[in-house]
């Protein structure tokens, strides 16, 4: 069976390997050139310079209706040149934001080529192509907000998204969060790493591995109006990665907080029985990032190491010797990227972003810090990313890549806590559970466990652009396992109380495996653009599932 399994994926690697792939991360500009009079002009060279492509320009040519489309463009500063013979050369600038279509419009005059007009004003800010609602989170935005660094806090500030877990201004900012928008479900939203998703298949598929916050130029949220290559109708998150550039540049990051920097408004909550509250007892995110040239304008370098760590004191608990009990999470990132300009019309990068997560005392309010909070040891969670891009002409763009992530966890009792299997230490310690007081001691009530999940993505996609039309077609395939080891508690079972009085036992039959293979997630899709006029632009879809 294993042999089959290994079989069919080295065949749909080959198969997608020879496909071209889809990347959702890449913004456009276009528009129409006319002469001084308001007629069209047709075979007018565009070209698109920017130092954030490592090629440096991509072009395209007007139509017959003085139409012209140049797609697959990294967010950043641009420099467009309109120009034709007979006609002074026309420069425009502008600032280019991710998941962005920017409508250009020119208009050329008569005159030589020395006589280049040069036009700078504002950048596009409304992106009257699409009826996506695309929030941009740039950069310089998220360095100036203090928020907890992780990209769920970093995608609760756009309106309408919420997230499943209060966290201000980094507080368990290492627990895993889920995002809504509009009463859509947890699993009903999906991440992606330079356009491609990177939802895990755990928990209804939901989950996501931990990235790197200094890996990340820029966010995109997408919360209405999704294109047919997204397979889910909740809101899309969008992690564009940094690649390096011609000149070498780093950058640093050092957040940090503690109980004095906090203040709260509980009033007399704290005579009613609240010895202590939930609070701060320290939080830290340190990031180091640098990147450049390996090769100038051929191979490009992005490398970046992340420390987030987050200690919270749980309401109403305590160490036996009158210690808060403390919450403590710790995520460390260490994240690479090349980016190689294989020849002028092909491209080739991986991105590996590799994390280890633990949690000391994993517990809530009512659990006994010392003996029934759980322990979540060092577990890998990577994403590793590779894509192919290839711009045989200017009308014509071909994409393949390749996403794996794993998002590994377990969970285990704290030194000493766990007892022989069927001494009569065993069970004597079985977890006791009281439904009224909310409270658990002895041991955790959680078993002992060890949830490896792997996910992984084929993706290709076919672009063709004109002026007017720009058509997208593609296939998405993912594949991969969720495996389960249930490793038991004490005695097998839970004990349950109400207000002290025995009621109930939950009994366990451990240890159990179980495994889940993701076998075919097949998605294939056609996408067209249209614009009719230049009021009207009409986007038909279709998936197929």
């Amino acid at each position: 069976m294993a042999r089959r399994n290994l079989a069919h994926v080295a065949a749909v690697c080959v198969v997608f390997g020879m496909l071209p792939a889809a990347a959702l991360a890449q913004s456009a500009i276009n528009g129409v050139v006319t002469d001084a009079s308001g007629g069209v002009l047709p075979g007018v060279t565009v070209e698109a310079a920017s130092p954030v492509l490592i090629e440096k320009v991509r072009a395209g040519v007007t139509d017959a209706e003085g139409r012209y489309a140049i797609v697959n463009l990294r967010p950043g500063t641009y420099t467009v040149t309109f120009t034709l013979a007979g006609f002074s050369p026309l420069v425009r600038e502008l600032i280019l934001p991710a998941d962005f279509t920017a409508a250009v419009n020119a208009e050329l005059r008569l005159g030589s080529v020395a006589e280049t007009v040069t036009v700078t004003g504002a950048a596009p800010v409304v992106d009257v192509e699409s009826t996506q609602r695309t929030t941009v989170l740039e950069r310089e935005l998220v360095d100036a907000l203090p928020t907890g660094r992780t990209f769920q806090a970093i995608g609760a500030l756009v309106v309408g998204i919420r997230v499943s877990e209060v966290n201000v201004g980094g507080a368990r900012s290492a627990t895993n969060q889920r995002l809504t928008a509009y009463g859509s479900l947890p699993k009903d939203t999906t991440i992606a790493v330079d356009g491609m998703k990177a939802n895990s298949t755990s928990d209804g598929g939901d989950d996501q591995a931990d990235h790197n916050d200094g890996m990340t130029a820029e966010f995109t949220v997408q919360t209405s109006g999704l294109p047919a290559e997204v397979a889910r109708g909740g809101p899309h998150v969008n992690l564009i990665p940094r690649e390096g550039g011609n000149t070498f540049s780093g950058r640093t990051y050092f957040g940090y907080s503690n109980g004095s920097m906090q203040s709260d408004n509980l009033g007399d909550l704290l005579n009613r029985g609240l010895r202590t509250p939930d609070a701060v007892d320290r939080l830290y995110y340190a990031n180091v990032a640098v990147g450049g040239p390996i090769l100038p304008d051929r191979l490009w370098f992005f490398a970046g190491y992340g420390d987030n760590g987050n200690n919270n004191i749980v309401a109403n608990s305590f160490y036996p010797d009158g210690r808060p009990g403390i919450y403590d999470q710790r995520v460390r990132n260490y994240t690479a990227r090349l980016t190689w300009q294989i020849t002028p019309k092909n491209k080739f990068s991986v991105l590996d972003d590799f994390a280890l997560k633990s949690l000391g005392h994993d517990f809530l309010s009512g659990v006994d810090v010392a003996t029934a909070s759980s322990i979540r040891p060092p577990k890998q969670k990577y994403t590793f990313t590779g894509k192919w891009t290839s711009t045989l002409t200017n009308s014509l763009l071909f994409e393949t890549g390749f996403l794996g992530t794993a998002n590994t966890q377990g969970r285990k009792y704290q030194p000493g806590v766990a007892k022989a299997i069927g001494t009569p230490e065993w069970y004597a310690h079985a977890p006791r559970v009281d439904l009224v007081r909310g409270t658990t001691m002895t041991s955790p009530a959680i078993q002992q466990r060890t949830n490896y999940v792997h996910a992984y993505l084929l993706s290709s996609s076919v672009t063709y652009v004109t002026g007017a039309h720009q058509f997208k077609s593609g296939v998405q395939m993912g594949f991969g396992y969720d495996n389960w080891d249930w490793l038991g508690n004490n005695a097998d079972l839970v004990q349950r109380y109400r207000d002290g009085v025995p009621d109930s036992v939950i009994v366990y039959n451990t240890p159990t495996q179980s495994r889940d293979s993701m076998n075919a997630d097949l998605g294939i899709y056609v996408q067209d653009s249209w614009r009719v006029t230049n009021r009207l632009t009409v986007s038909p879809g279709l998936r197929f599932e």
